[in-house]
């Protein structure tokens, strides 16, 4: 299950939600300013992340929307 970690108005956020959407496959994502995540729960999870989107796969950390559109094209994800 890839999950993306978001933020309101934030154009990478939505670029990866769309990207995923127009490839048909699933994903979570964990809004840290919709109430139920927060940027402290992300932090936890990718200590050194500095922006958003953050996305991974399981556990695996793929990177933002630049990284996650690289490693869909090379067939680096289980889709």
């Amino acid at each position: 299950m890839i999950t993306i970690w978001s933020k309101n108005d934030c154009s990478w956020c939505t670029r990866a939600k769309e990207f995923l959407d127009n490839e048909g496959v699933d994903y979570e994502e964990r809004n840290i300013q919709g109430g139920e995540w927060t940027i402290q729960d992300l932090q936890k999870r990718a200590p050194n992340v500095r922006s958003l989107p953050v996305i991974f796969q399981d556990k695996r950390f793929i990177g933002g929307y630049e990284n996650l559109v690289a490693h869909i094209n090379l067939g680096q994800l289980r889709l």
